[in-house]
């Protein structure tokens, strides 16, 4: 009878270059299959992971200096920040909800005043065009839009009861899935070091402490952002008289999520109430026109601090990109991903520049993180 061969003298047998991009293939193709069957969930786990980056900091501060628990902690700011924002909603709706009814009113007698003021007619030169049709589409459009975002505005704001349970059980999701990334996210990223080639952890530890960065800088920077050029652009349109400066300026601060596109788009919002509005105040001694044009100036000067002082101070020069690399990826943030596509743009677009940057100096057997790249990166 043969005698059996003990384990420490068997070779396991190790798969083969074939063997193993079969392997790859089909985990590949068994990853899209499954993304494809859970897209619905993932809106809210994304909405969890920034929920998540802004918050641990602050949870790790706290965890820290004050030796509590982190589950503690975590409870603690969720209660204050439901607190804080129950305030806010009180506050801020009632008169939101009014501005937002008063643009309604506003915008036929704006169209209504182009219409009269071309007379159905554009004359060029020697040509003349009638536009009655066109006007007569555009005010249609123009209403079933404006519209359409106000009542989804006051049905969001007043919380109208169809939609509750869907946005409750959406909110509670979320909640909790942010609860276990800033509790637990560490264990995970342990995990991932865990499994990784040896010779790649320094690398895997680099890279996602930059990116990590990233995220974190641009989600905690975002909110600040957009209380600051919200706080300033609305102040600026009550000092000047801008009909309904409020919800100009909660306008301005929800667009600071666009960069290089919301100044634009708010110009385009803001123009027309100017020009057939005027101003509120009845000692200023200008014209429509010229209050537009007062506007429009006062906003540009706005626009480059927000460009050049602000936005690179609170995001962080980390995802400072140039503005037509910024708005191709909005438009292609939002072909692939809709409205989360467009606020994920930049922090998206930064990632891969350190990854392309990374697997670029690897291509060309230099060093991926050269010493002066990070100083020059802070300054």
């Amino acid at each position: 009878m043969s005698e059996l061969p003990s384990p420490s003298t068997t070779q396991r047998p190790r798969w083969g270059t074939a063997t193993k991009l079969v392997v790859a293939v089909l985990l590949l193709l068994g990853a899209v299959a499954l993304f494809q069957r859970i897209q619905i969930i993932i809106p809210p786990v994304i909405l969890a992971a920034i929920l998540a980056f802004v918050l641990n900091p602050v949870v790790s501060f706290f965890h820290r200096r004050a030796r509590i628990p982190r589950s503690l902690v975590l409870v603690l700011i969720y209660l204050a920040l439901m607190a804080l924002l129950s305030i806010v909603v009180a506050t801020i709706a009632p008169p939101l909800i009014g501005q937002i009814q008063n643009l309604m009113v506003k915008v036929p007698a704006i169209l209504r005043d182009i219409e009269s003021g071309l007379e159905g007619r554009a004359a060029l030169g020697p040509l003349s065009v009638d536009l009655s049709g066109l006007l007569d589409e555009t005010e249609e459009l123009l209403l079933n839009t404006v519209q359409s975002l106000g009542s989804e505005s006051i049905n969001f704001l007043g919380g109208v009861l169809t939609s509750v349970a869907e946005l409750g059980v959406t909110a509670v999701f979320t909640f909790i899935i942010s609860f276990y990334l800033v509790k637990d996210g560490h264990q995970a990223l342990d995990w991932a070091y865990r499994i990784a080639p040896p010779a790649l952890v320094s690398d895997l530890r680099r890279l996602v402490g930059e990116i990590s960065l990233i995220w974190g800088g641009f989600f905690r920077g975002q909110i600040v952002l957009g209380m600051v050029g919200g706080l300033i652009v609305g102040t600026g349109s009550a000092i000047i008289g801008l009909p309904m400066p409020l919800l100009m300026g909660v306008l301005a601060g929800l667009l600071e999520l666009l960069p290089s596109l919301g100044h634009g788009i708010w110009l385009a919002l803001a123009v027309p109430l100017a020009l057939f509005s005027g101003s509120t105040w009845e000692w200023m001694p200008l014209s429509h026109f010229w209050f537009a044009v007062l506007l429009v100036a006062l906003h540009i000067v706005f626009q480059q601090v927000d460009l050049n002082y602000i936005i690179p101070r609170i995001i962080g020069r980390r995802v400072h990109l140039h503005p037509l690399i910024v708005i191709m990826g909005i438009l292609v943030g939002a072909a692939l991903g809709g409205v989360l596509g467009v606020f994920l743009a930049a922090p998206t677009i930064a990632s891969l520049r350190v990854l392309g940057r990374y697997v670029y100096a690897n291509l060309l057997d230099m060093d991926p993180f050269p010493s002066g790249l990070a100083d020059e990166e802070e300054e």
